[in-house]
């Protein structure tokens, strides 16, 4: 869902305040500039970016178009960071279960290869049941030291 900034500031100065739940973190999610982001498309998306924020995780770009040499977009993926040309893709059996999805995805993949690009797979059962080992990769992807 997209969201106006000006209205949602005007909504927090009339219904916000102290003591009001929420108050201090849409302040800071205003500021930050965190609604002008492009939206995670799916739960799964909103999922993860909520993870990587509690683990203390540097935040992708979200909904990053890669280009080829020639500027032609190559894909657009779920999150990235692009100074170290790593892709984060929400794979869901939904959107990657039959073998159109399949034969595509190879493809894709590839040209992100062929481009440099590492692509980190990220399943819904890692998200939700193996959160240690899903921590870890993304901390050794980002080359941040595990937390003691």
């Amino acid at each position: 869902m997209l969201i106006a900034d000006r209205p949602l500031r005007e909504a927090l100065d009339r219904l916000g305040g102290r003591g009001r739940a929420g108050t201090r973190r849409l302040t800071r999610m205003l500021e930050e500039g965190e609604f002008q982001l492009p939206v995670p498309g799916s739960r799964f998306e909103r999922r993860l970016l909520h993870f990587i924020e509690a683990h203390s995780l540097r935040m992708p770009e979200r909904q990053h178009v890669i280009s080829g040499d020639g500027g032609e977009p190559v894909a657009r993926v779920d999150f990235a960071y692009p100074d170290l040309m790593v892709a984060i893709e929400c794979d869901g059996k939904k959107h990657h279960f039959g073998r159109d999805d399949w034969e595509g995805d190879l493809a894709r993949r590839s040209r992100l290869a062929a481009l440099g690009w590492r692509v980190v797979h990220i399943s819904w059962d890692m998200l939700a049941n193996r959160p240690q080992e899903l921590r870890e990769l993304l901390q050794g992807v980002l080359g941040q030291s595990p937390l003691l």
